[in-house]
């Protein structure tokens, strides 16, 4: 399945979009969430309304948010 397919689904138990890691410790919360219920997908740079938003420095972030889940 490509973004674009993964994109066009309804948020439920295993899919949630978030704009960025500015709320950094909600979007840990929603990953162990989604890890301990049914094995899912968060995908960051994604708004709730679908529109695409990337990331300003996706590298960084990356590294930011599995320094927070470790």
């Amino acid at each position: 399945m490509n973004l674009d397919q993964i994109i066009a689904q309804p948020e439920g138990n295993t899919l949630d979009f978030k704009r960025d890691l500015s709320s950094l410790a909600k979007v840990v919360k929603t990953i162990a969430a989604i890890a301990n219920t049914a094995n899912g997908t968060v995908i960051v740079g994604v708004a709730d309304d679908r529109a695409v938003l990337g990331l300003k420095d996706p590298l960084k972030d990356e590294e930011r948010l599995a320094r927070a889940i470790a």
